[in-house]
């Protein structure tokens, strides 16, 4: 069982840099903007609920990081 725990923590990886490299091909942030490694980890579940409602806060009223929340999930989902 032991290996799979690294297993995992590669797989976790490897979904982190393909979320992070569909970022890098979208348009810049302006400076109010969500950060993209945020965005990821957003997607991912990683935020405090604190830091998700921000998150989505900002998702409401911005267009261009609410078209990449909706990309970045759809990929996830896919993974």
């Amino acid at each position: 069982m032991a290996k799979i725990e690294p297993f995992e923590a590669y797989k976790a990886q490897q979904r982190r840099l393909a979320l992070l490299a569909l970022l890098a091909d979208q348009p810049k942030a302006t400076t109010d903007c969500v950060a993209d490694e945020q965005l990821a980890s957003l997607v991912e579940g990683a935020l405090s609920q604190q830091e998700s409602e921000q998150c989505m806060a900002h998702l409401a009223q911005c267009d261009r990081c609410s078209g990449l929340w909706v990309q970045l999930d759809q990929e996830w989902q896919r993974q």
